[in-house]
């Protein structure tokens, strides 16, 4: 067999467009991974958990390491450039581990989500979708269900609204309400 060369069609290979030439590949086994959060002051869980590809880095003096695997090796760093920063995960991380992470993330940039949606008891709910926008009148959240089951879903407002409008439903709301929102169902509520 030859070498394949990246961007170039070898015969008996798919082509990945953006790797280029790869091989059929089946997976028996999917690798998971440990993360220890080392950098200083707040973290978004004391671990954080990957499952799938785990890279190796290769760093840089400009790159801080905030966490690392459980041999030692980096795997979420980070590198500022002028006045932003780049912040690299190097394994894909299971839906909690991604959400604690980007948690971290708004609270270091200082990001402000106006509504949080939640169970009624604070946890996060897989599948929901929710943003909320500013618009002419105020703003506007979404709920939107992708799964196939039903949610309970609660808002969670850092700020203060004079109303809430269910335009969904044509009804007012209270800024703590709950929602049962259905498989693949709705909301859409204006806050004045």
């Amino acid at each position: 067999a030859k070498k394949a060369r990246a961007g170039v069609q070898m015969p008996g290979s798919e082509y990945d467009f953006i790797q280029g030439p790869i091989a059929e590949t089946v997976v028996r086994d999917e690798p998971t991974a440990v993360i220890t959060w080392k950098a200083g002051g707040a973290n978004p869980a004391a671990k954080l958990f990957g499952r799938g590809i785990k890279q190796s880095i290769k760093l840089t003096g400009q790159h801080t390491v905030l966490a690392t695997y459980q041999d030692g090796s980096p795997a979420v760093v980070q590198r500022r450039y002028g006045k932003g920063q780049v912040i690299y995960v190097a394994s894909e991380l299971e839906q909690d581990s991604l959400w604690d992470l980007l948690d971290w993330v708004y609270e270091q940039v200082g990001i402000e989500r106006l509504v949080r949606v939640k169970t009624p008891d604070g946890k996060r709910i897989p599948g929901l979708e929710s943003r909320t926008v500013h618009c002419k009148q105020g703003y506007l959240t979404y709920l939107y269900n992708m799964t196939e089951g039903a949610v309970t879903a609660k808002l969670h407002p850092t700020m203060s609204a004079e109303s809430i409008e269910d335009l969904t439903y044509a009804r007012t709301v209270e800024p703590t309400a709950t929602f049962e929102v259905g498989p693949y169902d709705f909301y859409l509520l204006r806050w004045k």
